[in-house]
């Protein structure tokens, strides 16, 4: 986890910065599970646009692991079909909880 985008982007106001992280601590669990829904459903289309949607929010947060990966699937969707993404989606699901956890130790240490 790397904060710096945020932290350009709120102009050091960790109090903002707070407020980002705990928005993205509170939508980005039903937004992944809005990603997995597209895997199951074998859309690739609607699972390329679930997560075009969550590469900046990943970004944002300094999961720049998770962006790469969500780039990938976004890619990986369009061009080849959803079932083509099924190991990508997990390991990114996985990436999330990771970035979630740290992003609440940050938030507990400020």
């Amino acid at each position: 986890m790397d904060l710096a985008y945020l932290q350009r982007m709120c102009k050091g106001d960790s109090q903002r910065m707070g407020r980002y992280v705990a928005l993205y601590l509170q939508e980005a669990p039903a937004l992944f599970n809005q990603l997995e829904d597209a895997l199951r459903s074998g859309n690739g289309e609607t699972l390329a646009v679930c997560a075009h949607t969550l590469r900046p929010q990943a970004r944002y947060m300094g999961g720049n692991n998770l962006y790469r990966m969500l780039t990938t699937v976004e890619i990986r969707a369009r061009a080849r079909g959803a079932e083509a993404c099924a190991d990508l989606v997990t390991e990114a699901c996985a990436e999330n909880v990771r970035l979630m956890d740290s992003l609440r130790d940050w938030k507990s240490a400020g």
